[in-house]
C-alpha cells in the first residue's frame, strides 16, 4: 500500500451474484483486522449500500482508481458487466502468485478482447500465500490465516456448517480434525 497515497478496498456487497460470499459484516470485520496498521487503506461499502450494477459503475463512482484483481479473473474479464466500458475507462493491476508475469502478459496479448488494451494492465508478481475462504473452509488450517483472523472465525462461528462436514467426512487422524476446535 505504500506505493499509493490511498488504497480503497471495495468488498462485494451482499447483493453481488456470488453464492459463496460470506456474510458481509464478517468480511468487513476481517478486512479491518488485516488493515488495522495501514493508515492509507480504507474500506468502501459502496457495493453494499446500493444495487450492484457492475464494476465499471463502482469505479466511476470512486473516480476511476487503478483497479487491482487476481490473475484468476483475467480470462473471464470479457464476461463482466459492461466490460468494454470498464477497459476503456480504467487501468488495472493484475496480481499473480503461481504464474509468471510474462505468462499473464501473454494471455492478455493473445486475448482478442484484451489485446487492444494491453497498455492498461500492469502485471505484478506477489509472494503471498494463496488464501481464500474456500480454501480455509476445506481444511481449517490456521496456518493459512493470521492468528487474529483465525480467532475471529472461531469466536463468531463462521463456517460452522463447513466444520460439521469436515468432521464427518475426514477421518479423525487428519491434521484438520486434530487442529480444529469444536463449537
Amino acid at each position: 500500500s505504500s506505493m499509493y497515497d490511498e488504497v480503497i478496498i471495495v468488498p462485494n456487497g451482499a447483493n453481488y451474484d456470488r453464492k459463496e460470499l460470506d456474510h458481509y459484516e464478517h468480511r468487513i470485520n476481517m478486512i479491518k483486522i488485516l488493515i488495522n496498521d495501514l493508515s492509507n487503506v480504507t474500506i468502501s461499502d459502496i457495493e453494499q449500500t446500493r444495487e450492484f450494477v457492475g464494476t465499471y459503475q463502482t469505479l466511476r463512482d470512486v473516480n476511476h482508481p487503478v483497479f487491482a484483481f487476481g490473475d484468476d479473473w483475467i480470462e473471464s474479464f470479457k464476461g463482466w458487466k459492461n466490460s468494454q466500458v470498464l477497459l476503456e475507462e480504467n487501468n488495472f493491476i493484475v496480481f499473480t502468485r503461481d504464474k509468471k508475469v510474462e505468462e499473464i502478459k501473454e494471455i492478455i496479448q493473445n486475448d482478442s478482447f484484451l489485446k487492444d488494451y494491453k497498455e492498461k494492465f500492469e502485471v505484478v508478481k506477489i509472494d503471498f500465500p494463496e488464501v481464500s475462504s474456500s480454501i480455509f473452509r476445506r481444511n481449517f488450517d490456521k496456518n493459512i490465516v493470521t492468528e487474529e483472523i483465525y480467532e475471529y472465525i472461531m469466536k463468531n462461528n463462521i463456517y460452522k456448517e463447513d466444520l460439521w462436514i469436515t468432521w464427518n467426512v475426514l477421518p479423525p487422524s487428519t491434521s484438520v480434525a486434530k487442529n480444529t476446535h469444536w463449537f
